[in-house]
């Protein structure tokens, strides 16, 4: 549940949910690791809508790399590959994602994730 203590206003009039991360660690969520590996994650929404976004990133190793692609490729993700290198992750089936792409970005040394690859350009850097 969403209760106003829960939830800060941000200046284009979006929420931002400070304890996100908190509420992804204690269900033991996949995008946890973001946080093990030191790095961020954080949800936004849009008032009285279900438009919602969940990003994340962080450094990370060749080893853990190699691991997290594994576990996508396990859990029904399937990779492609742009020219710069760049590995793009999304779920084969989308039925349960409400419309939504979501995506794993692998780069050399590096990791981020967008709840919908929609809007991962807005946000790319």
């Amino acid at each position: 549940m969403t209760t106003e203590a829960s939830v800060a206003w941000t200046s284009d009039g979006s929420i931002y949910f400070p304890n996100f991360a908190d509420r992804m660690r204690e269900s033991h969520d996949s995008l946890e690791a973001f946080l093990d590996y030191g790095g961020v994650l954080c949800q936004w929404g849009r008032p009285n809508t279900d438009t919602g976004l969940v990003l994340a990133y962080s450094t990370i190793t060749d080893s853990d790399s190699t691991l997290q692609k594994q576990q996508l490729s396990g859990s029904g993700w399937a990779m492609t590959k742009s020219g710069s290198g760049e590995e793009r992750w999304s779920p084969v089936d989308l039925e349960g994602y409400l419309g939504l792409t979501p995506v794993y970005i692998f780069e050399s040394g590096s990791w981020r994730y967008a709840s919908d690859v929609g809007d991962l350009p807005k946000y790319a850097n």
